[in-house]
């Protein structure tokens, strides 16, 4: 019996975004909402959540990857704004946005799902949303929901410096499931190189 490992595809994001990240969730925090805040080192743009993946098939991934990123060159992010999922009234995901400042982005996204396809793995039902989740409400009381009017206009009156950043790489990621969260760790990194 093979051994399976939950894994995702993702982009890294840069040393700068992580500090200003950590100074929303700073800010953000002050209000005492039921917020589990993610660490820096976990902050990543999923471009495809596989889940529970065998060796064979972590293999062919491997490879769909190498081809799909030796044909792409770099290409540029700009990460800006913050919001929520799914709304405002009802917020489960506190997100930085990311928009690619050219198609390339989408592309790449599309070409990894294909792929993935391909090889057995469902097809993304969503539209892709690029975003890099700096937290996750549990709300579980009145008292909780109470402070969702607060934690949101705070959201609205934050300002993010607008990053630019050029990505280089496409990682596929492990994670390890814990009972204080989940730890990630990169299996093999996939360079843009034409």
């Amino acid at each position: 019996m093979s051994k399976k490992i939950r894994t995702f595809i993702a982009i890294d994001t840069p040393p700068e975004f992580k500090i200003q990240a950590e100074q929303i969730q700073n800010e953000l925090g002050k209000i005492n909402a039921p917020v589990k805040w993610e660490k820096s080192t976990k902050l990543h743009l999923t471009i495809k959540f596989l889940g529970d993946t065998d060796t064979g098939l972590k293999e062919k991934v491997e490879s769909k990857l190498l081809e799909i990123v030796s044909n792409r060159r770099p290409f540029w992010l700009r990460y800006n704004g913050i919001g929520c999922f799914p709304n405002a009234k009802n917020p489960r995901i506190i997100w930085i946005g990311c928009n690619p400042l050219s198609s390339d982005l989408e592309i790449l996204q599309k070409s990894i799902d294909d792929a993935c396809a391909d090889i057995g793995f469902e097809r993304e039902k969503r539209e892709f949303h690029p975003h890099i989740t700096i937290g996750r409400l549990k709300i579980r009381s009145g008292k909780d929901r109470r402070v969702i009017p607060d934690l949101i206009k705070r959201m609205e009156n934050i300002t993010f410096d607008a990053l630019e950043n050029e990505v280089h790489s496409v990682l596929l990621m492990k994670s390890e499931l814990h009972p204080d969260g989940s730890v990630y760790s990169i299996l093999k990194q996939f360079s843009l190189t034409s």
